[in-house]
């Protein structure tokens, strides 16, 4: 539960202006007209190995995003930035994105004012390996520091999700650790999961490896 003097301190994801607009795409938020997107997108049992789970029923994707569209509300108890990755060419939503946000945690009797986030994102497989992801992490690495002020951001991935992984290395992120056999996969083994992150005065000086 998030106190009511949490809650005050927090991002205030009310003031970002959207869309967010990179060099190829756009953010905004997930609205409840997304429902038919969201069921075409994690629907896919590809893309959702990946997310380490089945693939979504309709009413799955009706529930996500209600809960989505909630994250953004002030007075949430699981607050955040969940958005529509939208292609401007042909305005159909590609993917989704979140920035998750949490206070910051402090030893001793008074809370820390500071925030964190953890940020993440899933694309149509149309989108893989065109550089799609990049531009969506980068974009929410941008928001997380330079509009929301967050201390630390944080991004966990499989193991075996090598695209992910150096995608998130080459645009500074470093990693911080592994939880070994941190879950179950449907193909009966235990999957590691990875921890990467950045810190607040990292992102100014963080260098980006464009390959």
């Amino acid at each position: 539960m998030v106190t009511e003097e949490l809650s005050a301190r927090r991002p205030d994801v009310q003031s970002i202006e959207w869309p967010w607009r990179t060099e190829r795409l756009e953010l905004r938020p997930i609205v409840e007209s997304d429902v038919e997107a969201m069921y075409a997108l994690r629907s896919d049992p590809q893309v959702q190995w990946f997310c380490g789970g089945p693939a979504m029923s309709r009413g799955d994707a009706q529930r996500r995003v209600a809960l989505n569209v909630s994250r953004m509300q002030p007075d949430s108890d699981e607050p955040g930035i969940a958005l529509a990755v939208i292609d401007p060419s042909d305005g159909r939503m590609w993917g989704d994105a979140l920035i998750g946000l949490k206070p910051s945690q402090a030893v001793g009797m008074h809370p820390t004012a500071e925030w964190e986030g953890v940020i993440g994102y899933t694309l149509q497989r149309a989108k893989w390996g065109a550089g799609w992801g990049t531009e969506v992490a980068d974009a929410l690495l941008r928001i997380a520091f330079e509009r929301l002020g967050l201390r630390r951001v944080r991004a966990d991935v499989f193991a075996g999700n090598v695209a992910s992984e150096r995608l998130l290395r080459r645009l500074g992120m470093r990693l911080e650790g592994r939880t070994v056999q941190a879950v179950l996969g449907e193909d009966g083994t235990w999957w590691d999961d990875l921890h990467l992150a950045m810190l607040r005065e990292e992102w100014p000086t963080r260098t980006v490896d464009p390959q």
